[in-house]
């Protein structure tokens, strides 16, 4: 018995929807920063690292993954001399079974390192980075 194509498809969707998005739609949503390389927040970052380091202090971040393939990472940091900063830094990102790679977005006439900027890992738990551009691990829980 031959299906229609439109059958084959639905059955394809239906069945292999999990082919199709190995990082899979269960891992999109909300993840809050939990840890930077072992430290519970709030924990020291580096920031531009090669160049004047400038260690921040991270008191929140929190990961947005959305179904196109984009995000945003809020975080609320301490600079050096006590000043507290909210930044929204937006992403795309790529996944290949278990990984995930980010890039953020460069702004217009702005002279950026090329990305990916964060590469890791999903757990059961949540996202694990291994490489970033500053102190790793970074270790993100599920929302």
């Amino acid at each position: 018995m031959r299906l229609p194509f439109p059958t084959l498809l639905t059955l394809a969707l239906v069945t292999g929807g999990c082919a199709l998005n190995p990082f899979g739609s269960g891992n999109l949503g909300e993840y809050d920063l939990v840890s930077i390389h072992g430290e519970q927040l709030p924990a020291a970052y580096i920031v531009q690292p090669g160049t004047n380091l400038t260690l921040v202090e991270v008191l929140s971040s929190r990961i947005v993954l959305r179904d196109d393939r984009t995000g945003e990472e809020k975080v609320k940091q301490r600079q050096p001399g006590g000043r507290v900063e909210e930044i929204t830094n937006r992403f795309s990102f790529q996944t290949e079974g278990a990984a995930i790679r980010i890039t953020y977005d460069c702004p217009d006439f702005a002279s950026c390192i090329a990305g990916p900027h964060l590469i890791g890992r999903t757990t059961d738990s949540g996202l694990v980075f291994d490489s970033a551009l500053g102190r790793i691990p970074l270790v993100f829980s599920k929302r």
